[in-house]
């Protein structure tokens, strides 16, 4: 379950505007020492998928960069 610290988005990205402030805010805790940067999600993807884990309640997410017509987003992952 995720904590109100790492809830900075949830779902697809309606803007390219809307990723960059998810990709700020994200840089911001990781720098604070409030989220991890794991990697990238799978090499087998089209897409740049990177892999975060909240310190605070050890939620994963996954942030999946924008590409063309694909906005991309920012979700939970098990």
């Amino acid at each position: 379950m995720s904590c109100k610290k790492c809830l900075v988005h949830n779902g697809k990205f309606n803007t390219s505007e809307d990723f960059k402030l998810v990709k700020q805010k994200i840089t911001l805790l990781v720098q604070q020492g409030e989220m991890e940067c794991l990697g990238e999600a799978s090499l087998a993807s089209p897409y740049i998928e990177i892999i975060y884990k909240c310190l605070l309640c050890g939620q994963k997410w996954m942030l999946s960069h924008p590409d063309q017509a694909y906005r991309g987003s920012f979700k939970e992952v098990e």
